[in-house]
């Protein structure tokens, strides 16, 4: 009897024994549990702090970039209204050009017709005035002398106006010549700009998307990042720049337009020195003209001196 309860006894410690290597098991693994979750926790609240950090920059990011665009169409529309005022200038100059032209080639041929008349009416004059008075040699030779010295002087001074038209001419050239370079000066600095721009835009969205990347961890979810990306659209930016090419022809037909201006200027003046100049042979051929008169005359019997031999 006393061994079966000493027996007894062994059991139930040894039971009691087991029983507490089952709950401090317990315990220890509660412990475990407890440290690996808040490792995770930990390790999650990081990832969280990391992600709000990366969306902060590309946030940040963003903002500066569309603070760059707004600066960027600012400088376009500035650059626009420049080249505008500069387009309306140059369509002035060319349409004065083009009107001072049209009326000094008028003024120039009313002038040299009257110079014309004006020879011819001297001319008739003298020829009257000698056959009604019946003027010796000597008269009709210092009268036809003072009539080509009229005749020199009347074409020294068309030459000196001639002179001076061609002169001013040549300064309205080289003044349009100098705007063509500032122009020229203007739409490069414009390209310049443009992809100075284009270049900083560029550089801008790779290094957002780069950093983005650089500081996202690998085992965040996919389906957060599609939605912490935000999308940068650059198309109304480049498509803003793209319409500085559409000035940049809108100057170069205006040097074209002015090109051919100059150059029907040029002709006209070409043509009207070519005038002045045929004025000595205009003057032989009226000459001559009289002379055939005067033979015909001499052949009927009548006795005339022929002005300006």
């Amino acid at each position: 009897m006393q061994s079966h309860e000493l027996t007894q006894r062994e059991l139930e410690a040894q039971l009691e024994h087991a029983q507490a290597k089952i709950r401090a098991s317990k315990a220890e693994e509660q412990q475990v549990e407890k440290d690996q979750w808040e490792h995770e926790r930990d390790r999650q609240l990081e990832i969280f702090v990391q992600q709000r950090s990366a969306l902060d920059a590309i946030r940040a990011q963003t903002e500066s970039l569309d603070a760059e665009e707004l600066r960027l169409q600012a400088e376009m529309e500035v650059i626009r209204e420049r080249q505008q005022e500069v387009s309306e200038t140059e369509a002035q100059h060319i349409r004065r050009l083009v009107h001072e032209r049209t009326s000094l080639l008028e003024e120039e041929l009313a002038k040299g017709k009257m110079d014309l008349d004006y020879i011819a009416r001297v001319i008739s004059t003298t020829r009257h005035q000698e056959l009604k008075q019946g003027t010796q040699r000597e008269a009709h030779k210092a009268t036809s002398s003072s009539v080509q010295s009229l005749v020199q002087d009347v074409q020294e001074r068309r030459r000196r106006e001639f002179d001076g038209s061609e002169a001013n001419f040549r300064e309205r050239m080289q003044t349009f010549q100098l705007e063509k370079e500032a122009l020229a000066k203007k739409a490069k600095a414009l390209r310049v700009t443009k992809q100075r721009a284009l270049q900083i835009l560029s550089q801008n969205q790779q290094f957002a998307i780069k950093e983005y990347f650089d500081t996202t961890p690998p085992a965040q979810p996919r389906e957060t990042n599609e939605k912490s990306i935000p999308s940068l659209d650059f198309g109304e930016i480049l498509q803003s720049l793209n319409q500085s090419g559409a000035y940049v022809e809108q100057v170069q037909n205006l040097d074209s337009e002015r090109n051919s201006g100059r150059r029907e200027l040029a002709d006209g003046l070409k043509d009207a020195r070519l005038t002045i100049e045929q004025g000595p042979g205009r003057i032989k051929a009226i000459q001559k003209h009289l002379a055939n008169r005067k033979e015909e005359a001499q052949k009927l019997g009548i006795v005339v001196e022929l002005i300006g031999r």
